[in-house]
């Protein structure tokens, strides 16, 4: 009954694991950085802040990396209670069976089948407890490694956290894109019509040509049909959104509410802090520690290891049954492991440098990174400077080709060209000025500062 009692309690403790607690370990920390969102403050409108904080709640790949930074947790918890003895309780049960020629009982109580034979029955109910003395230091290097590796997930998670921020950007950014190109593909297309109509009147009454109007039709139909791209990358863009974001966004008004508030460092400084933010490199540095304490484990098994081992018997059957307890100091020294401890120093040591190579690759491919983002956010500044000089110079001319062309001192031709180079230019507008919000949040991320950047 006692050992059932045990078995219980036992197969109870072990199954106690709270997974709402265990969830809340990683959830804790990407929450921590971008506030977590279920819904948007009104039904109505979605702004770029909501969409990519339910980019960063609906994802599933942070879970799972959570997942791997949760598991990284155990084992730095199970080298911990290596340091800690083990203790099992070890019940044993025998029944023997032993020939006699008699019946009734004997001396030690057990009963005695009628010329068969006797049962004899021992239990025994040991406690025995073993704990490492020395190990060559690797407990303690195992400790540090899985320490450091838990602290890698952890900067890994961050890191694709950003990722999945800028992602969600992205999809949002294209959709006002393609529905800002819309609206100015219907404004142009409306007008064309309006001056197809103007072209078959014109022809109608003697003032115009078969030309004037084919030119004019190609027009409208060229506009047309750059007009349905437009209006199918809407749909595709909403969709992309709707899967980052987890939420039904077909009819929302999108709304940008995140301005270029933070001023641009010089690019120095720009490297400089990517160096201090970069999850990435933190990473690739909790690597490099792991790897270290690697090599570390691999020296540690040159050593000697000690261990000691007790049993106590809080219940004994068996000869001696006055020997309540036992204690066993062993010690193991490796003298010949046919190369085997050396191939794991070797092993050890290599994926030590190719850490290392990677984390000065990272620091060179991060320096890049941020230059390349770097310079785009500049240019395009510059370019939105340009393109809006070159928007109000196409407004101009069209309105000179039109008063022009009502005087006879140009061709419709000319007056299509200018209403051309007024659409190209409205829609590179519309383009630019969100592609240079974009570059902006991309320069946070290459920095690794977006998760700062878009808390509310």
């Amino acid at each position: 009954m006692e050992i059932c009692v045990i078995g219980l309690l036992a197969a109870i403790v072990a199954g106690c694991v709270n997974q709402n607690q265990e969830i809340a370990e990683y959830r804790t920390i990407l929450d921590g950085r971008v506030t977590p969102t279920t819904s948007p403050a009104r039904g109505d409108e979605l702004t770029l802040i909501e969409a990519m904080h339910l980019a960063a709640r609906a994802d599933e790949r942070l879970d799972i990396q959570g997942e791997d930074y949760l598991q990284a947790l155990i084992e730095r918890d199970r080298a911990a209670w290596n340091f800690l003895p083990r203790v099992n309780l070890l019940p044993t049960y025998q029944i023997n069976k032993i020939k006699v020629g008699g019946s009734g009982t004997n001396t030690s109580g057990v009963d005695v089948g009628a010329g068969s034979g006797s049962r004899r029955t021992r239990f025994d109910f040991p406690a025995d407890a073993s704990v490492n003395l020395f190990n060559g230091f690797r407990d303690v290097n195992t400790l540090g490694r899985n320490a450091h590796t838990a602290e890698q997930r952890k900067s890994l998670l961050i890191d694709l956290q950003e990722q999945v921020l800028l992602e969600a950007a992205r999809a949002f950014y294209q959709v006002i894109i393609s529905e800002q190109s819309v609206g100015v593909l219907q404004d142009s297309l409306r007008l064309q019509e309006t001056r197809l109509d103007e072209a078959h009147t014109r022809a109608r009454i003697g003032a115009g040509t078969e030309l004037e109007i084919a030119q004019t039709e190609a027009q409208v139909a060229g506009t047309r049909t750059t007009l349905i791209g437009a209006q199918s990358d809407v749909r595709q863009g909403r969709a992309v959104l709707a899967f980052l974001t987890g939420l039904h966004v077909q009819g929302r008004r999108l709304v940008v509410d995140l301005d270029n508030q933070d001023p641009i460092a010089v690019l120095a400084r720009s490297q400089e802090l990517a160096l201090e933010s970069r999850q990435d490199l933190q990473a690739a540095d909790e690597a490099l520690l792991a790897d270290y304490r690697n090599v570390e484990i691999a020296v540690g098994a040159f050593y000697p290891s000690v261990q000691l081992d007790f049993k106590y018997f809080l219940k004994r059957e068996t000869q001696p049954t006055d020997n309540l307890w036992t204690a066993l100091v062993s010690a193991n020294a490796p003298i010949f492991s046919a190369g085997d401890l050396k191939a794991d120093l070797r092993r050890a040591w290599s994926l030590l440098r190719q850490s290392k190579l990677r984390r000065d690759r990272l620091v060179r491919q991060i320096e890049q990174d941020v230059a390349v983002a770097y310079e785009q956010d500049l240019s395009s500044s510059e370019r939105l400077a340009n393109i809006q000089t070159q928007v109000r110079a196409a407004a101009e001319a069209l309105r000179q080709s039109e008063e022009n062309f009502r005087v006879g001192r140009a061709t419709n031709l000319d007056r299509l060209t200018s209403q051309n180079t007024l659409l190209n230019a409205q829609l590179d507008y519309t383009s630019e000025i969100s592609n240079n919000k974009l570059l902006y949040l991309n320069l946070q991320r290459v920095m690794g500062r977006l998760g700062n950047a878009v808390q509310k």
